[in-house]
């Protein structure tokens, strides 16, 4: 496992078989790799890697451990009548259970402007998601154990709204 927080965007699945499902499948799951990749402070897996995997597994801890992730990003594609729809879900691959998960619409007139949104989307709530869930991992952590990822969660907790003596805390966990 990476020494940050990591995670793999496995390739979305089309579910009718259109072919040109399966290029807007690919296209989102491209553009929410990209978009991930660029938060320096998230390892994100090597693209190919993940489909190598997936057409191997469908078990997120199969797919955590040969990738060293610990989130998952998975998700399916259906077009029908003109309209998109992605459904996504974020896993932790490590302590099992769905982080987070969401549903997409979008009219296919306007196709790439309603992919930029959806890959915008997506990547900003997977970013915060894990955020959010790395620090509430951190608080339930004992002070010894955190590593600085974990202490600096739990100093940005420990600093809001804060007593003079919480935040002496939060400075010596910075």
């Amino acid at each position: 496992m990476p020494n940050k927080p990591s995670v793999a965007v496995m390739p979305l699945r089309p579910l009718s078989g259109h072919a040109t499902e399966a290029l807007i499948a690919e296209g989102i799951a491209r553009d929410v790799t990209v978009a991930l990749a660029r938060a320096r402070w998230l390892f994100v897996s090597v693209r190919v890697s993940a489909t190598v995997v997936a057409g191997k597994n469908s078990d997120t801890s199969e797919v955590s451990r040969r990738l060293g992730v610990r989130y998952v990003l998975d998700g399916a594609v259906i077009v029908s009548a003109e309209r998109l729809r992605l459904s996504v879900m974020l896993t932790d691959a490590i302590e099992g259970g769905e982080v987070w998960g969401e549903r997409f619409d979008g009219g296919l007139d306007e196709l790439f402007t309603v992919m930029d949104e959806i890959a915008g989307h997506v990547a900003g709530a997977v970013e915060a998601e894990i955020e959010h869930h790395e620090r509430q991992r951190a608080l339930l952590r004992p002070l010894a154990s955190l590593d600085a990822w974990g202490a600096y969660h739990r100093a940005m907790h420990s600093s809001v709204g804060a007593t003079r003596e919480q935040l002496d805390d939060s400075i010596g966990l910075f």
